[in-house]
């Protein structure tokens, strides 16, 4: 049996009153519903006393919610009263004040490099079975790395709170390495918990001597568990290239580890590749430092040497595609810019910004930093060989600079603007002129034949003796099958076109010129002999230019 409406409403009413011992006012029933949004509630335990009869002391009934209005997201401030996704509650206010490391996300900061939630950015889960490592999800930890169950992947060898197992921290004065908890009481300043740094220069190249003879030991390397005397050295790669660190030429057994760039993670650890030698490679960005540290299952003499090679095709690293057309021109700043390239015309230090071209055509092209905004170097490289198709610095008496070369259809250069102990704003112009040549193509001897292409952007080999004109022009050889009149016209083309027919190859008397016999397209009529090679030019009135079709019947 139902209550009746209004039974229920007196019920709830004097069982607000009794838990609050206050008066409490409760709206008429609507519906038959009683409380929730429709029961609004004062006196002392309500509202005006800044809580609600169902609420704790810091909160508010919001619709259904109790709600602590001093940081919900939804509720900030006041009932109803939400913050941007990129705004956290903090207050009654709401402000982006997340930590630099974190990001808001629905009111609460994040860290989306590890959040299961929030992985890689705001509102991006990932699935039940997945952790996110690095932004990115994960059906099951990469390789190296553990599922401690806290939403994201462990290294055991170096997780400061999970070392050598999930939830075995280090004490506050120590660092995990190599899976295991080490000291650094170190007399002078130490890296990574490392008591002997050595500081290498930043070079592409050199060799090291030194010997871990008396040196401390708290660096276990992953790849051996061995446990004697090291010597760690602090490197910074002074280009983008592949590193290679090794210890030719030491005099005992040697193991080498690598850690970071950006912090004390071990990246690469190696035994025994060239004998009892150690060898390991590292991708690193220009200004990365990392920590090399020289271990071993003894102490002894040791050579560290370090080696470079580029990753990116002749060097150029994030080279900034340019479209296949002439002529062009491009903007760009080379301040902040890596300065991975020494041109050879100054072998100047500078930062420099790389451009990729693919030629249209056949031709001469042009490359100018003209009017550009401090002392340039230019230079042009071949994409396939990166060889050096030409460089130069302050062309015409001027600190800017060009370049000529000949490209072949389809050939793609890097165009490097470098500067001369400088940086700055510039200008990169491409200008080009096609080689002159004929045919355009050899139709054969075969008929009927259609073919169609584009005169834009070719020479002016030719002029019709039947209308002014200083168009460029397509021409083809075709040779007669048989004796009879053939009929050449241009009819389907896109532009006012003239055409003609010379008696030889790419020359010989006008056998035949008209323009605009059907509307703006032309047609001829020439009488040939058997085997009788003829070159059909495709022109434009005055200096019309555009697709075109060319049929032959």
């Amino acid at each position: 049996m139902k209550t009746p409406a209004y039974l229920a409403c007196a019920l709830l009413s004097l069982t607000l009153a009794a838990a609050c011992n206050s008066t409490v006012v409760v709206q008429p029933c609507s519906d038959g519903d009683c409380g929730g949004e429709g029961a609004v509630a004062s006196g002392a335990g309500g509202e005006g006393a800044g809580g609600s009869p169902f609420c704790g002391p810091n909160e508010v009934l919001c619709g259904k919610e109790c709600v602590d209005t001093s940081k919900s997201f939804q509720h900030c401030g006041g009932c109803f009263s939400p913050c941007s996704p990129d705004e956290v509650c903090s207050g009654g206010e709401c402000s982006g004040g997340c930590p630099p490391s974190l990001v808001a996300c629905n009111g609460a900061c994040v860290d989306i490099f590890s959040d299961p939630s929030n992985c890689g950015s705001c509102g991006f889960p990932c699935s039940f079975d997945e952790a996110c490592f690095d932004g990115s999800c994960f059906l099951q930890c990469p390789p190296g790395l553990v599922d401690c169950g806290v939403g994201y992947c462990v290294d055991l060898f170096t997780d400061q709170q999970h070392c050598s197992a999930c939830f075995s921290p280090c004490g506050d004065e120590e660092f995990c390495s190599g899976g295991f908890c080490q000291g650094t009481e170190c007399p002078g300043e130490s890296e990574c918990g490392i008591c002997d740094v050595v500081t290498l220069p930043s070079a592409p190249s050199l060799t090291f001597i030194g010997d871990t003879f008396g040196a401390q030991n708290h660096y276990v390397p992953s790849c051996t568990g061995a446990v004697a005397p090291e010597v760690a050295h602090q490197f910074t790669a002074p280009l983008s290239a592949t590193y290679t660190f090794d210890t030719i030429g030491s005099s005992y057994d040697t193991v080498l580890g690598v850690l970071g760039p950006g912090g004390c993670f071990e990246s690469a650890c190696n035994d025994d590749s060239v004998g009892v030698a150690s060898s390991v490679q590292v991708d690193l960005s220009a200004g990365d430092t990392v920590t090399i540290v020289v271990d071993g299952f003894t102490a002894g003499e040791y050579l560290l040497n370090v080696s470079s090679s580029s990753p990116c095709p002749c060097g150029a690293c994030g080279a900034i595609p340019l479209p296949g057309s002439v002529p062009q021109s491009t903007t760009g700043d080379t301040s902040g810019a890596p300065d991975d390239l020494f041109p050879s015309c100054t072998g100047a230090p500078g930062s420099e910004i790389v451009h990729s071209f693919t030629a249209p055509t056949t031709g001469s092209f042009v490359f100018s930093t003209a009017s550009s905004g401090f002392d340039t170097v230019l230079t042009v490289l071949d994409a396939n060989s990166c060889g050096e198709l030409g460089c130069n610095d302050d062309f015409g008496g001027q600190q800017t600079s060009r370049i000529t070369a000949t490209l072949s259809q389809g050939q793609t250069v890097y165009v490097v603007v470098d500067g001369k102990n400088a940086s700055g704003f510039y200008n990169l112009f491409i200008n080009g002129t096609p080689v002159s040549t004929c045919p355009t193509a050899d139709l054969g001897d075969v008929v009927p034949v259609t073919v169609s292409g584009n005169t834009q952007g070719s020479p002016n080999l030719f002029a019709p003796s039947c209308t002014s004109s200083q168009a460029p022009d397509h021409q083809y050889t075709f040779t007669a099958p048989i004796t009879k009149t053939y009929t050449f016209d241009t009819i389907g083309s896109a532009y006012d076109t003239a055409l003609y027919v010379l008696g030889a190859t790419c020359g010989g008397a006008s056998l035949a010129c008209d323009d605009d016999t059907f509307g703006l397209q032309s047609q001829v009529n020439v009488s040939l002999a058997a085997g009788q090679t003829v070159t059909v030019v495709v022109d434009g009135f005055n200096a019309s230019a555009g697709s075109y079709v060319l049929n032959i019947e």
